[in-house]
């Protein structure tokens, strides 16, 4: 429009209609490792290098590329580990569209934790405003696992007199392939009683020897056998051995366990003395029943537990140890009570039956699941577990 000074109009043009675009922002994208990437376990132990797009286009102030990755546990999508777990790897570089990362894979996993990932990009502007986010990208570690150590001597079952003062050697085999970090053995050596087989040893029994050594594969342990055994002892002997690394300031993680191992120890003038060995019938389980489901409104905060006494009734008193184990997303009850501790251990004397509260204090959270296995064992006074009864299993059910 044109105007004099006076404010006369003298004249408007037609009107000319214009649009502003709003200026489309894309990526960051992710490139490696790309979707279901399997990457080689030894590669992953010298780290991962990830990669990425830049935003488009490019802004004029530095770009903050955030990348965060995840370890997915057993029973979870990668969703739920992003929801659920907290970042394993939380990584900011500047203007640049790649980082690498180590000990993401430091060894073979293990439950409930698995080999498999989830990462993403967030590209983020100078004053901490998100800008765009790439898609989550999930990739996995796959390739040999630890194999080993294998027990060589004494071999399984083997009887043999030990050499004098010089007492007995135990060997086996390196865990493969070889860690990059030293690796520690730990030789354990449980004695048997009499009534206990070797599993029973093994969880009731302090260890008679316990000794570590570094990146060797032997050991020489004395005064394993001082003379004949007297009962409750036997000369019958079970051994293990457990591979750990460390890596600097951090615990140390255990990558093998050898299978267990029984030898004896026999020796010219030994006479042993064997006295008769009652067996007792396992102790039953009553109640919960087997895949019993329960509502925790209606058996409040505690579940009784029930079972029967041994037979026959021993002359000393018995123990009854309650133990309860919570199961987790992918495991079975045989799992849960390999892998995990116990959420409850309860000794009774001479009763046969226990209370437990806060078994349930509310809704199961992943990676728990509102499933539980328990067992009851039977103990003699002088500690002996005579006998153990089967696994039940329970679900408590939670009503919203």
């Amino acid at each position: 429009q044109a105007i004099t000074r006076t404010g006369t109009t003298l004249g408007t043009s037609h009107p000319t209609e214009f649009n502003v675009k709003e200026t489309k922002i894309t990526g960051p994208e992710n490139t490696f490792p790309e979707n279901k990437k399997e990457i080689n376990s030894d590669d992953a132990m010298k780290g991962v290098t990830f990669r990425w797009t830049p935003v488009v286009p490019k802004p004029q102030e530095p770009v903050t590329y955030r990348m965060k990755v995840w370890q997915l546990m057993q029973g979870q999508s990668g969703s739920q580990a992003m929801k659920t777990n907290q970042p394993i790897v939380t990584k900011d570089v500047a203007d640049i569209t790649e980082a690498t990362v180590s000990n993401i894979y430091t060894g073979p996993c293990r439950p409930p934790y698995l080999c498999d990932f989830i990462w993403e990009v967030q590209a983020i502007t100078k004053d901490g405003t998100p800008r765009s986010t790439s898609e989550p990208t999930e990739f996995s570690v796959k390739g040999e696992h630890t194999n080993g150590p294998d027990n060589l001597f004494p071999e399984d079952r083997l009887q043999f007199q030990p050499e004098g003062t010089k007492g007995v050697r135990f060997r086996w085999t390196p865990v493969v392939p070889k860690p990059q970090e030293p690796v520690t053995y730990r030789l354990k050596v449980w004695q048997l009683m009499q009534g206990q087989n070797s599993t029973q040893a093994m969880r009731t029994n302090q260890p008679i020897v316990t000794k570590e050594v570094d990146n060797i594969t032997e050991t020489t342990v004395s005064g394993i056998y001082t003379g004949p055994c007297k009962p409750p002892y036997l000369c019958d002997f079970i051994w293990i051995v457990e591979a750990s690394t460390r890596q600097k300031g951090a615990a140390p993680q255990i990558i093998g366990n050898s299978e267990p191992t029984t030898f004896s120890l026999k020796t010219q003038s030994q006479t042993q003395i064997v006295l008769p060995i009652t067996e007792y019938a396992p102790p039953k389980l009553v109640a919960p029943e087997n895949r019993k489901k329960i509502i925790p409104g209606i058996v409040g905060e505690t579940v009784l537990f029930k079972w029967t006494a041994i037979t026959p009734k021993p002359q000393e008193p018995v123990t009854y140890r309650l133990r309860v184990w919570q199961l987790m997303q992918g495991q079975s009850g045989s799992q849960a009570m390999k892998t995990n501790q116990p959420i409850v251990t309860k000794d009774v004397d001479n009763i046969t039956e226990a209370t437990i509260s806060n078994i349930y204090t509310g809704p199961c959270k992943p990676p728990y699941l509102c499933d539980f296995i328990w067992n009851v064992q039977a103990i003699t006074i002088n500690g002996i577990a005579v006998s153990t009864s089967k696994t039940f299993l329970l679900e408590i059910i939670f009503e919203k």
